[in-house]
């Protein structure tokens, strides 16, 4: 199967297995143990798989849709989750848990405060245009590279607006999110062993600089590492696929697809409830076991309920979308 037929088949679980592995390295109960300390280096580069994907989705819609149809799809999707959980966050914040969010009321409730959101909203509204530059090569994907290493070396923390001051978070995986749209426009025309051993070899470098960041402690700051990251998401992609067909031989691919399907609400959840339970003075008698199995049952639970009222909210049309 060629790689995009395989991400087009398999998106959700892809996305699932990529939400696994975010959750892995939010978790803050649990150091030193060779798998957990892993994730907690690596895991966060199953935001590049979901920033990835979500661009080769998009040139989907975008072939399917009008601009604007396109825009109230995206708003559709967003929107009711994100201000149904923002305003569930401000009531608990109220009520002392307040953990992990921010103060800024227009932030919490529309949860703009969380970064994946806020470059998520720009890079939608980015997307139609990014589209149309696409279909004039490469150099769409060859300036956004050259914008995000460029960042690295700016300061975007002297103005006093929280989201001007945050736009390095946009311009670090630009990037991925358009070489998932440039892949869907000229698909890759190499075999998938040749993306597997070519992603290892750089998944291999970036896992090695990435380690030595840590080593001496964050002093060495990588400035190219999201670009050398590049070459790696289409293997993971097909890394991701495979898991998922193991998972499916021990009939848990089902928790991997729901988590897929879900996974707006599985974000927007899971670093609030951990550093609630984590930080929180009633759960101090708990040890670090119970706290974690309480913040995955919490999660779990205030999913489904959200995606439950999210739908209701979408069928109300109580927004003009």
């Amino acid at each position: 199967m060629k790689l995009n037929d395989l991400i087009s088949h398999n998106r959700t679980s892809i996305m699932g297995i990529a939400m696994v592995s975010i959750m892995l390295f939010h978790q803050p109960f649990f150091y030193g143990n060779p798998i957990v300390d892993f994730f907690h280096l690596y895991g966060h580069w199953g935001v590049e798989v979901f920033l990835f994907v979500s661009g080769f989705g998009l040139v989907h819609s975008l072939r399917k849709n009008s601009i604007s149809r396109f825009y109230k799809n995206r708003c559709k999707r967003l929107l009711p989750a994100c201000l149904f959980v923002g305003i569930f966050k401000y009531a608990l914040s109220q009520i002392g848990f307040k953990y992990h969010t921010h103060d800024n009321i227009f932030l919490l409730a529309t949860n703009l405060y969380l970064w994946y959101i806020y470059a998520i909203i720009v890079y939608y509204i980015l997307a139609p245009w990014i589209y149309k530059l696409i279909n004039y090569g490469i150099w769409i994907l060859i300036n956004s590279c050259i914008i995000s290493y460029g960042s690295n070396f700016l300061s975007f923390g002297e103005s006093p607006f929280y989201l001007i001051n945050h736009i390095g978070w946009i311009t670090a995986r630009l990037p991925i999110f358009i070489l998932g749209m440039y892949l869907t426009v000229y698909p890759l025309k190499v075999s998938n062993r040749a993306i597997v051993l070519i992603g290892l070899a750089f998944l291999m470098l970036c896992m090695g600089l990435q380690l030595a960041s840590i080593m001496v402690r964050f002093q060495w700051k990588v400035p190219y590492l999201n670009l050398l990251l590049l070459p790696t998401v289409p293997m993971l992609c097909i890394f991701f696929h495979n898991l998922n067909k193991a998972a499916d031989r021990i009939k848990i691919s089902f928790i991997i697809n729901y988590m897929g399907k879900h996974s707006l609400e599985f974000y927007l959840w899971h670093e609030y409830i951990y550093w609630n339970v984590y930080h929180h003075h009633i759960f101090n008698h708990f040890n670090a076991s119970m706290k974690c199995i309480l913040a995955i049952c919490i999660i779990t639970f205030l999913v489904p309920i959200s995606s439950f009222f999210i739908k209701r909210i979408k069928e109300l049309q109580l927004y003009p979308i």
